[in-house]
């Protein structure tokens, strides 16, 4: 009797709004408190600890509940929760969260504890998909024992480890949406309303700085640094670069919503209005992070866009997004600056270091790590070196030998890590991606789905995107949708 109150009032919380017209805005309220009690529990640590211990002991029960209300949670943390470190008592609560969703899904997969719940990913049509993971995961794993065995620091051999751990979910999160469940919606709504957040964080951590309501290495940016895991850097003119790890998230999602402007058969007007308002938001973050990999992979998702028929009028629409874009960050710059810069200059120069790398300290930085990288590589091509690997590089500003853990060559990184067998399987894992949507290309999420993941592949080549956490969570979502579109199309076929 308790436990059936307890999961009814639990439905409720998630079900503030059956309608689904005003649902977002509660996820939206709930993502700037949970960025409030993590700046509060900075400045107090107990408070912090207080708080990490009552969101963990929260999900036990609702996990023991419902499965899906503690995914829920979960969800909600990797949307909001930049690094996964806003709330920490030894372990992160990204981890602390992950850990209990996924324990409570393995251990009744174990037991059985759920009969009635059909076991989706034991379907003969459907286990095959997910053989690609697990051996990918295997490689992870190898690299991992290597990594120790290599005495590289522990703690970044861990962490690269729980990163890729993060692969596992797609078998709880492949239950979640292969079955008809009321949660769906919920999680629509809590999408929303985290976009939402993160656009509406930037612009204000974007004001803080460029009108010197906060300073640079006061509490603010500290809490922002450390337990945000995000950056706020100067760039002349009052403009700040504000970096977030929920930026990540955020050119795939921008490439979605546009893609959506493309599609003739998107008449109804109230859409059109929806996807306008996610596209605005959406563009906040992506112009004041103004990393210049994102606009070159942006460009290129949006040429792929505009190469669909009828071409003329996309293209049209492809130049007239570009040129608003530019439009935008002006007006940004402009109020950044206070009327003494319409930000041109900063734009086409940022961009220029783009191709010529050797003008621009970060760009010159990752070339001159470069050869040393691949000199890594040839020593243990086929296996890798492990995780936690290190690489040695001149400093260009200091002009000193450094050894660094940030090489920002995605892919190479990944296969100084887990070797070209390793990278080899998480391309395969990519290629299956690929070929699950090519499967549903008839739905109207398709093109989007794919050319950001294109885009998001391309920006991963100077950065770390694919081992990050969210950029796994991202990756394994979208396995988990296109799988889950595929079985729904196996086992309804005259449906599809």
């Amino acid at each position: 009797m308790f436990l059936s109150n307890l999961k009814n009032k639990a439905k409720n919380i998630f079900f503030i709004n059956k309608n689904g017209k005003l649902g977002y805005l509660y996820f939206f309220l709930a993502f700037l408190i949970f960025q409030e009690f993590s700046y509060l529990g900075y400045l107090i640590p107990p408070l912090g600890k207080a708080v990490f211990l009552l969101i963990v002991l929260g999900t036990i029960i609702l996990t023991y509940v419902d499965q899906n209300l503690g995914l829920l949670v979960l969800i909600f943390e990797f949307l909001s929760g930049h690094g996964g470190h806003l709330f920490e008592w030894g372990i992160s609560l990204r981890l602390a969260l992950f850990l209990v969703v996924f324990g409570f899904w393995f251990i009744r997969k174990i037991l059985d504890f759920e009969d009635t719940r059909r076991i989706y990913f034991s379907h003969q049509k459907t286990i095959k998909w997910f053989l690609p993971i697990l051996i990918f995961y295997t490689f992870i794993f190898l690299a991992f024992v290597r990594g120790i065995a290599n005495q590289h620091n522990f703690s970044l051999v861990l962490g690269d480890f729980i990163n890729y751990s993060y692969w596992l979910l797609v078998f709880p999160l492949f239950e979640f949406f292969a079955s008809e469940n009321k949660y769906q919606k919920t999680f629509l709504n809590l999408a929303i309303g985290c976009i939402l957040g993160i656009s509406f964080l930037t612009l204000l951590v974007f004001f803080l700085f460029s009108f010197n309501l906060v300073q640079v290495h006061d509490i603010f940016y500290w809490w922002w640094r450390k337990v945000a895991i995000s950056k706020a850097t100067a760039m002349g003119n009052g403009f700040f670069r504000i970096v977030s790890p929920s930026h990540i998230l955020v050119l795939p999602l921008f490439l979605l919503v546009i893609s959506l402007f493309f599609k003739n058969s998107l008449k109804n007007k109230e859409h059109r209005k929806n996807c306008l308002y996610l596209g605005f938001c959406l563009s906040l973050p992506f112009l004041i992070n103004f990393s210049r990999v994102y606009w070159l992979a942006f460009i290129l998702g949006l040429a792929l866009l505009s190469l669909r028929k009828p071409f003329l009028k996309n293209l049209k629409l492809g130049v007239l997004i570009f040129v608003l874009l530019i439009l935008e960050f002006s007006f940004i710059h402009i109020i950044a600056s206070q009327g003494t810069s319409f930000g041109l200059g900063f734009f086409t120069g940022r961009l220029a270091t783009s191709f010529s790398p050797d003008e621009e300290v970060s760009a010159l930085t990752r070339l001159r790590i470069l050869p040393n990288l691949l000199k890594e590589i040839s020593f243990s091509p086929f296996l890798g070196k492990g995780l936690g690997s290190e690489i040695k590089y001149f400093d260009p500003l200091l002009e000193e030998s450094k050894t660094t853990y940030h090489i920002d060559w995605g892919f190479f990184e990944m296969w100084l890590e887990l070797g070209v067998l390793g990278l080899l399987a998480f391309f395969l894992v990519i290629g299956e991606i690929i070929f699950l949507l090519w499967k549903i290309k008839k739905e109207y999420l398709f093109l989007g789905l794919f050319v950001g993941l294109v885009s998001f592949l391309f920006s991963s080549l100077t950065a770390p995107f694919v081992f990050h956490s969210v950029g796994v969570f991202y990756l394994s979502l979208l396995f988990v949708y296109v799988l889950s579109k595929n079985f729904s199309s196996s086992c309804h076929p005259s449906e599809s």
